[in-house]
């Protein structure tokens, strides 16, 4: 097998296991799409928050960004 055919087959096989997981994803009355987390059952939201950009505005601000990222439905923060 080339580089080219591996690349193919593991594009395939992402695609496949997207595919798959798309079918276990539900919407939430707010209209946040929620997945599960790994093996634990846990339920996130589709879109995340990041909180590398949160340092440039003022802490009020910052604070009232994720409070407002948090009303709408995100439950996956990262930094």
């Amino acid at each position: 097998m080339d580089r080219r055919q591996a690349l193919n087959v593991l594009a395939g096989a992402g695609l496949a296991t997207l595919t798959r997981g798309q079918s276990r994803d539900t919407r939430e009355s707010n209209g946040m799409i929620y997945r599960k987390l790994g093996s634990t059952g846990d339920r996130v939201s589709a879109m995340g928050l990041g909180g590398a950009h949160l340092a440039k505005p003022s802490g009020e601000e910052a604070v009232h960004i994720v409070r407002s990222g948090l009303d709408r439905g995100i439950t996956f923060l990262d930094n």
